[in-house]
């Protein structure tokens, strides 16, 4: 698979996480963001939106996702 591929099906499983968030289904969506970030460990969408399913379910470790989507950002992401 060429760099240029997998830069499309990462948009792709992005696009579903996100369509899942929009309908619901959000184990589904969380699901999908993990294997994101499985695949991708530098992927600010998929922690920040792990973080956010998280702190929205009052999940005990969204403080841990925050923390870990903050260290890997840069001022101004």
């Amino acid at each position: 698979m060429s760099d240029g591929q997998g830069n499309v099906d990462a948009k792709k499983r992005l696009t579903l996480a996100r369509l899942y968030l929009e309908t619901g289904e959000t184990a589904k969506a969380k699901q999908t963001f993990e294997e994101i970030l499985a695949a991708e460990p530098t992927s600010l969408v998929a922690m920040k939106s792990l973080a956010r399913l998280a702190e929205s379910s009052k999940d005990p470790n969204a403080l841990q996702l925050w923390q870990r989507y903050a260290s890997a950002t840069k001022p101004g992401d």
